[in-house]
């Protein structure tokens, strides 16, 4: 962290269980597309593959591909 750029810390959000974090993942983006920013604008990174699909598909299901 110390040789990092200067600017904001990132935001470390521990959660309990996959659908906790694919809750919160979705809200965080709904509030994303609620402020009228391009959806090419949007990057998610996701640490490991276990509940990645079930994490796209929730996204895809409530905001569309």
């Amino acid at each position: 962290m110390l040789n990092m750029p200067n600017g904001v810390f990132p935001l470390v959000i521990n959660l309990s269980s996959t659908q906790d974090e694919i809750a919160r993942v979705a809200n965080e983006v709904a509030e994303f597309l609620r402020q009228d920013y391009p959806r090419n604008h949007l990057l998610i990174l996701h640490a490991n593959g276990q509940g990645v699909e079930a994490l796209i598909q929730a996204i895809n299901h409530r905001f569309g591909e």
